[in-house]
Protein backbone atom coordinates (compact mmCIF):
# COMPACT_ATOMS: atom_id res chain seq x y z
CA UNK A 1 0.00 0.00 0.00
CA UNK A 2 2.77 2.51 0.68
CA UNK A 3 3.92 2.37 -2.86
CA UNK A 4 0.21 2.40 -4.37
CA UNK A 5 -0.44 5.53 -1.91
CA UNK A 6 2.78 7.67 -3.44
CA UNK A 7 0.28 7.81 -6.93
CA UNK A 8 -2.03 10.72 -7.64
CA UNK A 9 -4.71 8.46 -8.10
CA UNK A 10 -4.04 5.27 -6.59
CA UNK A 11 -7.03 2.61 -7.17
CA UNK A 12 -6.95 -0.69 -6.50
CA UNK A 13 -10.05 -2.80 -8.49
CA UNK A 14 -11.41 -6.36 -7.89
CA UNK A 15 -12.53 -8.41 -10.53
CA UNK A 16 -15.63 -10.16 -9.28
CA UNK A 17 -18.76 -11.62 -10.56
CA UNK A 18 -22.36 -10.45 -10.98
CA UNK A 19 -22.78 -14.15 -10.22
CA UNK A 20 -22.46 -12.83 -6.18
CA UNK A 21 -25.89 -11.46 -6.20
CA UNK A 22 -27.16 -15.31 -6.43
CA UNK A 23 -25.77 -16.19 -2.86
CA UNK A 24 -25.69 -15.11 0.43
CA UNK A 25 -22.97 -14.07 3.06
CA UNK A 26 -23.40 -17.12 5.51
CA UNK A 27 -20.10 -16.22 7.77
CA UNK A 28 -21.45 -19.45 9.44
CA UNK A 29 -20.52 -21.40 6.82
CA UNK A 30 -18.24 -18.57 5.06
CA UNK A 31 -15.73 -21.23 3.90
CA UNK A 32 -18.91 -23.27 2.33
CA UNK A 33 -17.49 -26.64 4.54
CA UNK A 34 -21.23 -27.59 4.13
CA UNK A 35 -23.19 -27.96 1.60
CA UNK A 36 -20.31 -27.65 -0.74
CA UNK A 37 -20.77 -27.14 -4.53
CA UNK A 38 -18.91 -26.00 -7.10
CA UNK A 39 -21.54 -22.83 -8.06
CA UNK A 40 -21.70 -22.05 -4.58
CA UNK A 41 -18.57 -22.20 -4.33
CA UNK A 42 -17.64 -19.70 -6.97
CA UNK A 43 -20.40 -17.20 -6.33
CA UNK A 44 -19.85 -17.20 -2.08
CA UNK A 45 -16.24 -16.34 -3.11
CA UNK A 46 -17.02 -13.16 -5.53
CA UNK A 47 -19.70 -12.30 -2.77
CA UNK A 48 -17.10 -12.28 0.40
CA UNK A 49 -14.29 -10.26 -2.52
CA UNK A 50 -17.27 -7.73 -3.04
CA UNK A 51 -17.58 -7.16 0.36
CA UNK A 52 -14.39 -7.31 1.14
CA UNK A 53 -13.73 -4.46 -1.25
CA UNK A 54 -16.08 -2.55 0.26
CA UNK A 55 -14.53 -2.93 3.85
CA UNK A 56 -10.90 -2.24 2.39
CA UNK A 57 -12.41 1.07 1.04
CA UNK A 58 -14.15 2.10 4.34
CA UNK A 59 -10.92 1.05 6.61
CA UNK A 60 -8.68 3.23 4.05
CA UNK A 61 -10.88 6.01 4.17
CA UNK A 62 -10.72 6.62 7.99
CA UNK A 63 -6.47 6.06 7.23
CA UNK A 64 -4.69 9.46 7.05
CA UNK A 65 -1.57 7.82 5.08
CA UNK A 66 -4.58 5.71 3.25
CA UNK A 67 -7.25 7.81 3.11
CA UNK A 68 -6.86 8.93 -0.92
CA UNK A 69 -7.09 5.13 -2.03
CA UNK A 70 -9.66 4.25 -3.60
CA UNK A 71 -11.27 0.80 -4.34
CA UNK A 72 -13.85 -0.88 -6.59
CA UNK A 73 -14.97 -3.95 -7.74
CA UNK A 74 -16.61 -5.03 -11.05
CA UNK A 75 -18.14 -7.69 -13.36
CA UNK A 76 -15.68 -7.80 -16.55
CA UNK A 77 -18.73 -9.34 -18.37
CA UNK A 78 -19.26 -12.85 -19.33
CA UNK A 79 -16.35 -14.31 -21.33
CA UNK A 80 -15.06 -17.61 -22.68
CA UNK A 81 -12.49 -18.63 -20.36
CA UNK A 82 -11.57 -21.93 -19.12
CA UNK A 83 -13.79 -21.96 -15.66
CA UNK A 84 -16.13 -24.83 -16.92
CA UNK A 85 -12.69 -26.78 -17.87
CA UNK A 86 -14.16 -29.87 -15.23
CA UNK A 87 -18.13 -30.03 -16.96
CA UNK A 88 -19.36 -33.07 -18.12
CA UNK A 89 -18.21 -33.19 -21.82
CA UNK A 90 -21.58 -32.71 -23.92
CA UNK A 91 -21.55 -29.27 -21.73
CA UNK A 92 -17.88 -28.85 -22.09
CA UNK A 93 -18.26 -29.06 -26.12
CA UNK A 94 -21.55 -26.48 -25.44
CA UNK A 95 -19.67 -23.79 -23.52
CA UNK A 96 -16.24 -24.24 -25.92
CA UNK A 97 -18.59 -23.99 -29.47
CA UNK A 98 -21.79 -22.64 -29.09
CA UNK A 99 -21.01 -20.17 -26.11
CA UNK A 100 -18.61 -17.68 -27.43
CA UNK A 101 -21.19 -16.98 -30.01
CA UNK A 102 -23.16 -15.26 -27.01
CA UNK A 103 -20.02 -14.20 -24.73
CA UNK A 104 -18.34 -10.55 -25.17
CA UNK A 105 -14.67 -11.91 -26.40
CA UNK A 106 -12.25 -11.31 -23.70
CA UNK A 107 -10.89 -7.48 -24.91
CA UNK A 108 -14.58 -6.60 -24.32
CA UNK A 109 -14.45 -8.18 -21.10
CA UNK A 110 -11.49 -6.00 -20.54
CA UNK A 111 -12.84 -2.98 -20.83
CA UNK A 112 -14.58 -2.55 -17.84
CA UNK A 113 -11.65 -2.97 -15.96
CA UNK A 114 -9.43 -0.36 -17.76
CA UNK A 115 -12.38 1.75 -17.98
CA UNK A 116 -12.34 1.65 -13.55
CA UNK A 117 -8.24 0.98 -13.59
CA UNK A 118 -7.84 4.50 -15.24
CA UNK A 119 -11.05 6.50 -16.75
CA UNK A 120 -10.35 9.98 -15.00
CA UNK A 121 -13.73 10.80 -14.66
CA UNK A 122 -13.58 7.55 -12.04
CA UNK A 123 -12.54 9.18 -8.73
CA UNK A 124 -14.59 12.52 -9.45
CA UNK A 125 -18.17 10.93 -10.08
CA UNK A 126 -17.40 8.20 -7.07
CA UNK A 127 -15.23 10.41 -4.79
CA UNK A 128 -15.31 7.95 -1.33
CA UNK A 129 -14.75 4.58 -3.57
CA UNK A 130 -16.55 1.26 -2.91
CA UNK A 131 -18.36 1.31 -6.20
CA UNK A 132 -19.48 -1.88 -8.11
CA UNK A 133 -19.19 -1.36 -11.92
CA UNK A 134 -20.86 -3.85 -14.87
CA UNK A 135 -20.67 -2.54 -18.37
CA UNK A 136 -18.32 0.36 -17.54
CA UNK A 137 -21.14 1.79 -15.51
CA UNK A 138 -21.83 1.73 -11.47
CA UNK A 139 -24.45 -1.23 -10.83
CA UNK A 140 -26.11 -2.29 -7.86
CA UNK A 141 -24.09 -4.64 -5.55
CA UNK A 142 -25.87 -7.56 -3.09
CA UNK A 143 -27.33 -6.08 0.07
CA UNK A 144 -24.82 -7.57 2.19
CA UNK A 145 -22.15 -5.70 0.49
CA UNK A 146 -23.23 -2.37 2.50
CA UNK A 147 -23.65 -4.00 5.82
CA UNK A 148 -20.94 -2.69 8.35
CA UNK A 149 -21.44 -5.39 10.24
CA UNK A 150 -20.91 -8.63 7.52
CA UNK A 151 -18.22 -6.72 6.06
CA UNK A 152 -16.27 -6.44 9.77
CA UNK A 153 -16.88 -9.60 10.52
CA UNK A 154 -15.99 -10.91 7.34
CA UNK A 155 -12.43 -9.02 8.01
CA UNK A 156 -11.94 -10.39 11.66
CA UNK A 157 -12.65 -13.87 10.31
CA UNK A 158 -10.12 -13.39 7.53
CA UNK A 159 -7.31 -11.77 10.14
CA UNK A 160 -8.05 -14.95 12.65
CA UNK A 161 -7.38 -17.13 9.35
CA UNK A 162 -3.86 -15.59 8.35
CA UNK A 163 -3.03 -15.16 11.60
CA UNK A 164 -2.16 -11.61 10.96
CA UNK A 165 -3.56 -7.78 11.12
CA UNK A 166 -4.40 -7.11 7.81
CA UNK A 167 -4.10 -3.13 7.95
Amino acid sequence: LDLLATSSDPRVVNVSSLVHRRTNADLGNWQIEKNYTPPTAYARSKLLQVISSKELQRRLSQMEKYGHIKVYCLHPGTIPTDIGRDLPWPILWLFKNVAPLFLMTVPQGADTQLHVASHPSIPITFPNGGAYFVHCSCAPSHPAADDTTISMELWEKTEDLLKMTLL
